[in-house]
């Protein structure tokens, strides 16, 4: 998974419960790993990572469902990921 041209990519991604998705931040610029949408993270939030450049973090899904992702630095950064049983 990569962070790329201030875009997470792809931006719809599915995996299973108890998947960790690794970000790998390719640009040159600071950004986060948000549960959240629209640079606005959720009122309890399941992460939030800061990323700095060109930094890989890790965030495990635990649960299934659909989670939105964002950047708090860059609010035009969004992906949703399902998360199958």
């Amino acid at each position: 998974m990569e962070v790329s041209g201030f875009e997470f990519v792809p931006p719809t991604l599915e995996v299973k419960a108890g998947t960790t998705v690794r970000y790998v931040n390719k640009d040159r610029a600071a950004h986060t790993v948000t549960h959240g949408r629209e640079g606005q993270p959720l009122s309890e939030p399941a992460f939030d990572v800061p990323q700095e450049k060109e930094q890989t973090v890790e965030v495990e899904f635990r649960q299934p469902g659909e989670f939105p992702v964002t950047c708090k630095l860059h609010p035009t950064m969004n992906q949703t990921v399902t998360v199958t049983p």
